[in-house]
């Protein structure tokens, strides 16, 4: 781009945002270059724009139309896919200023920005009696926005499903400004409502959602976990397929191997038994009868399962204590290599142990180590690859290890992604994963919606 050309672009974006949110030096721009994964940017960006109304969007969308500028939406940076890294001479939209909540207990639902915290919405929701199920691991850092645009779930989907069961209508900027309302916000049943679903998980590929009206559930009142520990992975996996065969409906039910339990342990001290293998934690939520029942249920089958330690929380400090390793992980990981590339492959529930079983053996086979945890009841999995950025040798064994974990999802007949998305680290798969068929269907609503092929170019969607 011609420095006069740039000057103009930069002229017009400022008189949409005003001088303070358009974001244009070097420095600023470098922290927009990376989400919280490994992917490297594409280019570097001619600016980043911080709208504070869904008309501010419009206008720069309109702006970006007109300049032929790719543009790309970013919430909060906390994306493992690489999704919201920049292209080149992209307009990045940070959507964090579109923060507002508003909540209306008698329709139970919430109005919602796009930068609005999940965690936020969740807080507010509960002070009215009222439950946002949905909760990724980073619900305390991410925007609703990023949710919306991975279709994030969390430890809860495995009862209460997904961030897309919740979304009633969404107010959107499509690729040439046009501003769209789809969905009656009230039961999910408008006329509009696929097509408000069709953008969520779509990555920022199609529109730009900037608000959403969010279906709320009663506060569930009362919750109890338990807490299994067994010797051998197989045995914890063969569990996880039996609890979900029986009927019983846990809220969570988490799986930690024992490379993860090793580190935690390493790094809490928490008195687990070396010889773990596994550990399961099942949450069981709703009247306080009834979560008294399914608790001792789970606590049954888990020991007919084998395992050989059970333990189900009798009051609040238990429950905290019981989930304590499970949200140390991350920080545990990091006392084994300073770096990590975190997958979310979903596989069948038949088929986790097979699954595990195989993305373990390829830790010896890479010399990585590879710790495997994640929401079990749905067949989500985490699978981890340790590493160390600052060793060439190690670095060089990441993505012969990472083609291998996706090529296990695909064979046994599971996906690339549960929650994370596809951005740029899964997008070499996705004509394995979907097809020739299905890819092309995908690019021709690609093209309805962004015929100029602007909005997060060289994410999701390979060439065919």
């Amino acid at each position: 781009m011609r420095q006069t050309g740039r000057e103009q672009i930069l002229t017009t974006l400022r008189s949409v945002v005003g001088e303070t949110y358009l974001l244009t030096r070097r420095e600023d721009l470098a922290c927009y270059d990376q989400d919280a994964s490994i992917a490297q940017p594409l280019g570097q960006a001619l600016a980043v724009a911080l709208p504070a109304t869904t008309s501010e969007v419009a206008g720069l969308m309109r702006a970006a139309a007109t300049y032929g500028l790719p543009v790309v939406v970013r919430g909060a940076g906390s994306g493992l896919a690489g999704g919201s890294t920049p292209t080149p001479h992209a307009l990045i939209l940070g959507l964090n200023r579109l923060d507002q909540i508003t909540l209306d207990k008698e329709q139970m639902v919430a109005h919602v920005g796009a930068g609005a915290i999940t965690a936020e919405i969740q807080r507010a929701a509960e002070t009215l009696g009222l439950f946002y199920p949905p909760d990724p691991s980073s619900q305390t850092a991410s925007t609703i926005g990023g949710n919306l645009a991975c279709n994030a779930g969390g430890p809860r989907c495995v009862k209460y499903g997904v961030t897309s069961d919740y979304v009633l209508a969404v107010t959107a900027v499509l690729a040439d400004g046009t501003i769209v309302r789809w969905g009656d916000g009230l039961a999910g049943q408008g006329t509009e409502q696929s097509l408000a679903q069709l953008l969520v998980g779509s990555e920022g590929t199609l529109a730009v959602i900037t608000e959403v009206t969010l279906q709320l559930v009663s506060l569930p009142p009362a919750r109890r976990t338990t807490m299994a520990l067994f010797a051998k992975l197989e045995d914890a996996c063969a569990t996880v397929e039996q609890i979900m065969a029986s009927g019983l409906v846990p809220s969570a039910l988490e799986l930690m191997d024992d490379t993860t339990l090793a580190a935690v342990e390493a790094y809490l001290h928490l008195g687990l038994p070396p010889e773990t293998g596994a550990m399961l934690l099942m949450l069981s939520d709703g009247e306080p009868e009834t979560v008294a029942h399914d608790a001792e249920a789970l606590a049954t089958l888990a020991r007919a399962g084998g395992a050989r330690l059970v333990q189900v929380a009798q009051s609040v400090s238990d429950e905290a204590k019981l989930w304590q390793a499970r949200r140390a992980v991350s920080i545990a990981l990091a006392r084994i290599r300073p770096n990590r590339l975190g997958e979310d492959i979903a596989v069948p529930l038949t088929r986790i142990a097979e699954s595990v079983r195989l993305i373990k053996a390829l830790a010896e086979e890479h010399q990585l180590p590879i710790v495997v945890f994640g929401h079990a009841g749905d067949g989500n999995l985490h699978p981890n690859i340790l590493f160390d950025a600052r060793d060439p040798a190690e670095s060089a064994r990441i993505w012969p290890c990472a083609e291998a974990i996706f090529r296990i999802a695909l064979a046994v007949d599971g996906t690339l992604s549960g929650e994370h998305g596809i951005g740029t680290l899964k997008l070499a798969f996705m004509h394995e994963a979907l097809g020739a068929t299905q890819l092309a269907v995908q690019h021709r609503i690609k093209a309805w919606f962004d015929p100029g092929g602007r909005l997060n170019p060289g994410k999701v969607l390979p060439a065919l």
